[in-house]
């Protein structure tokens, strides 16, 4: 086989915890590969050609706030790295911690009144 190719990483960013499918595309990619998002290996979907293109959908790790180099290496039929045969595309992923979400008016209206109504009754019920 020859050196892999990474040529892009689809989407470019997701949650630190990780769990999103990111499609990797490129040249030359063995039937088996191993994907590495800054060290942390993902867990690798599927591998395929598509109209002269290689594909690998892989399932991110979770990694802290950042952006992260990728690295795909080919496998043997064993699943043993191929000497040499890797590819890394420096700063692909940016892995972004979630939005802290604003709590509406009426959200918390309904929890005050919640909040009140389980102390008044709960204060009564025998």
């Amino acid at each position: 086989m020859a050196i892999p190719v990474l040529t892009s990483v689809s989407p470019t960013t997701g949650p630190t915890s990780g769990g999103d499918i990111v499609r990797l595309s490129g040249e030359v990619f063995a039937p088996r590969v191993a994907v590495f998002f800054n060290g942390a290996s993902a867990t690798v979907l599927s591998v395929r050609e598509e109209g002269g293109a290689w594909l690998a959908d892989v399932r991110t790790p979770a990694q802290p706030d950042g952006t992260v180099a990728v690295l795909l290496r080919n496998l043997d039929e064993e699943g043993v790295p191929v000497p040499g045969e890797e590819a890394t595309l420096a700063d692909a992923y940016r892995f972004l911690r979630p939005r802290i979400v604003i709590e509406s008016d009426l959200t918390r209206l309904v929890r005050t009144l919640l909040t009140e109504l389980k102390r008044q009754v709960l204060a009564n019920v025998s």
